[in-house]
């Protein structure tokens, strides 16, 4: 999934300041497990997603510009 979702390692921003203009991006990641049966009972299916995600700083608007699931 993290080669289907082009999953990069990268280094912390910094605490500079960096004029990147009115879009901030970034990533999240969920994941997600359905339990059968009683607790604790047994994974019946498990999820993934990857969702890359834009903010405009200026209107507050977001926008999801992709999703990978595995």
């Amino acid at each position: 999934m993290a080669e289907r979702a082009g999953w990069q390692p990268r280094q912390p921003a910094s605490s500079a300041h960096r004029d990147d203009g009115d879009i901030a991006r970034g990533r999240g990641i969920a994941y997600a497990r359905y339990v059968h049966s009683k607790f604790p009972g047994f994974g019946a299916a498990w999820c993934a997603w990857v969702a890359d995600v834009e903010v405009n700083r200026r209107s507050g608007e977001l926008a999801v510009t992709r999703v990978v699931v595995g």
